[in-house]
């Protein structure tokens, strides 16, 4: 079979996210393959069937090496699954080449190996790849696809998710109104992809301190949520208290920042209610942070600690996304340790997660601007106001930035 044979086999090739028509299933037979480019498109285009019968045939210990040499994005996804983001990334770089080769550079096929690797770019923290990636992938589905399908509001919030991780707000806003607005328009008002939507925007406006824009965003979010029951798009009840939950914390945050106490403890107490109906249905690490905001910290401790050892023993630097959770847990028991007054157990903890953050997404992004301004406030209570004051002109210099 040669190249020309398998692109007619192959048919036009609609979307990322739809099969091949014209593909005679019967006619990609394992020998059936005469040089690299042919083998990866017969098994790209493929189905299920014939691309695990190949497999099959070869012996275990060669199987990725085979795989990655006729199938690179395959074989890249074992190893993005397996934390291995370096292999996988030249793997995927691969898969883009050949598929430009075979097809052109702007078919919609191209926008979707461009996904795959800018999304292990972002997990290794190199924003600014990612960023480049994010972006031609959306001036492809656009240009092919047209300004309103629906893709486009997924790749439009990649790029803006990628502005956001470098600091990049004013870039980011946009781009996340547009993929708001098309959403909106193509799921209706109160589809839960709407809330994940309105949650970016009110993050934006959250990390910029424009609580103003940010407020009714989170009550849009929370007001759809109230309205979602069991059972509806998927949804169970633990998903849809936890959204709820969500949207709650970050109200009562909001309201804290400007100093509307009145606001956030009417806030907390609804809150708080809702934890109530979680109790019985959390992993660890959420029922801490519900013994948390209810100030039964005596429940919390040895949950938020059971987390931390957990993660401690399976995360590493080689998965950022794992890593990435053990900052997480140093900044959450670190945070109750605070709460508890009990500034010596928490510093610690609060540099550990800082130094996670700023390896893996640099000193700009805004977990590394958060971790900073609760950690200056620790120093602020122990009378250590010259380092506070440094950590906070840290923090503000982020915000400060042009473009950001």
């Amino acid at each position: 079979m040669k190249r020309q044979d398998v692109l007619e086999l192959l048919g036009p090739i609609s979307t990322p996210d739809e099969p091949s028509e014209g593909i005679d299933y019967d006619q990609l037979t394992p020998g059936g393959c005469t040089d690299e480019l042919t083998a990866y498109l017969e098994l790209k285009y493929s189905n299920d069937r014939v691309t695990a019968f190949r497999i099959e045939e070869v012996k275990p210990e060669t199987d990725l090496r085979v795989i990655a040499v006729h199938h690179p994005d395959q074989a890249a996804t074992v190893y993005y699954l397996q934390g291995d983001y370096a292999q996988a990334e030249s793997l995927y770089k691969r898969a883009l080449q050949l598929d430009e080769k075979a097809l052109g550079p702007n078919d919609v096929a191209v926008a979707r190996s461009l996904d795959n690797l800018a999304d292990v770019c972002r997990y290794q923290g190199k924003f600014a790849e990612a960023e480049l990636h994010y972006r031609r992938a959306w001036q492809i589905r656009e240009k092919a696809l047209g300004a309103n399908y629906p893709n486009v509001a997924r790749d439009l919030t990649s790029l803006a998710n990628a502005y956001y991780w470098q600091g990049k707000y004013a870039e980011a806003e946009p781009l996340y109104k547009r993929s708001l607005q098309l959403t909106e328009n193509v799921s209706g008002l109160s589809d839960p992809q709407v809330v994940a939507r309105l949650r970016d925007l009110a993050n934006l406006y959250n990390a910029e301190a424009k609580y103003a824009e940010a407020e009714p965003l989170f009550k849009q979010s929370l007001a759809i949520g109230e309205k979602r029951t069991p059972g509806k798009d998927s949804a169970g009840e633990g998903n849809i208290l936890a959204d709820q939950a969500i949207d709650l914390k970050s109200l009562e945050q909001l309201y804290k920042a400007q100093r509307k106490y009145k606001e956030a403890d009417l806030i907390q107490r609804r809150a708080l209610a809702i934890d109530d109906k979680r109790l019985n249905t959390n992993r660890p690490d959420q029922l801490a942070l519900v013994y948390f905001t209810q100030g039964k910290y005596a429940d919390a401790e040895p949950l938020y600690k059971g987390t931390l050892q957990l993660f401690e023993k399976r995360a590493s630097p080689k998965d950022p996304g794992m890593y990435s959770t053990l900052g997480l847990a140093c900044h959450n028991l670190a945070a109750l340790y605070q709460a508890q007054e009990k500034y010596a157990e928490a510093e610690p903890l609060y540099q550990r997660s800082l130094q996670i953050y700023e390896k893996l997404w640099g000193p700009n992004h805004p977990g590394v601007t958060t971790t900073l301004r609760e950690y200056a406030t620790l120093l602020r209570k122990t009378n250590r106001t010259e380092e506070a004051d440094k950590l906070e002109a840290r923090a503000n210099a982020v915000g400060a930035q042009p473009g950001k």
